[in-house]
């Protein structure tokens, strides 16, 4: 009898070894799967996404601000990855959980399970609701900020080291429509440090007025001190009206500190 008994408890010392063994192989299977078919998901997105911006005209760049195009290809496809990885997971595991305990709940206490589903639920909902929605609010103004954040950490279009003046800075000014006819137009260039300070206010040259293309010859005292800047570029046309270029954002220049 003894011995017996002592198979029996080896056989069920067993079998939940072999349960826990099994559980946990179902559990990192289910991970590495789910985060599999996550990666995938965002490759095969940023790949499309990436290939339709390259297919997009100039315009397009030129007036959409650097932030924006990081945020959509960078910060939304990963929060698409985090939805495919770990929502579906909890969507399709947990009111399987809710059902089975409320089932067995019901079944062993009935009482007990009416007192929970009318009184302690609405309880618990209740400041669940509230600070959803309070998140939720502060989740909407991160994601209108993200944009704005990323573009202040994107890199400069623009660099040169302290006290360099021979490359001078040029560009094409352009719109919707394309380039931007300046023939009698005059254009200045202005740049201003982190603190917003301008620190060049200066006539800047219309190289190409058909084509838009103006350039400016760095002063021995625009480039005095090394930092991170801003740019812009000032038309005023024929008829009076001003306009800056680009239109949404800056251009981002960095003085390097030189060696010596």
């Amino acid at each position: 009898m003894e011995a017996a008994g002592l198979g029996q408890m080896l056989a069920v010392c067993g079998l939940l070894l072999a349960m826990v063994a099994i559980n946990a192989l179902a559990a990192f299977a289910s991970i590495y799967y789910l985060q599999w078919v996550g990666q995938r998901v965002v490759m095969d997105l940023r790949i499309r996404l990436f290939a339709h911006l390259q297919r997009l005209p100039v315009a397009f760049h030129h007036a959409t601000r650097t932030g924006d195009m990081l945020s959509r290809t960078v910060a939304d496809t990963q929060l698409l990855h985090h939805t495919v990885s770990n929502a579906m997971t909890d969507l399709v595991r947990q009111p399987v959980v809710l059902i089975m305990v409320l089932g067995y709940i019901l079944v062993t206490e009935w009482r007990l399970a009416l007192l929970s589903l009318l009184l302690l639920l609405p309880l618990c909902a209740l400041p669940i609701h509230l600070i959803g929605r309070r998140v939720r609010r502060i989740l909407a103004q991160a994601i209108r900020l993200l944009p704005g954040c990323a573009g202040c950490l994107a890199m400069p279009d623009f660099y040169l080291k302290r006290n360099d003046t021979k490359e001078p800075i040029q560009a094409t000014l352009s719109d919707q429509a394309g380039a931007v006819d300046l023939t009698g137009a005059t254009v200045r260039f202005h740049m201003k440090n982190r603190a917003g300070t301008v620190v060049v206010d200066a006539p800047a040259e219309v190289v190409t007025p058909a084509g838009g293309v103006v350039r400016y010859q760095w002063q021995a005292e625009d480039t005095a001190a090394a930092g991170d800047f801003y740019a812009e570029w000032e038309v005023t046309f024929p008829s009076g009206t001003v306009q800056t270029f680009p239109n949404e954002n800056d251009i981002g220049i960095r003085i390097m500190a030189d060696v010596a």
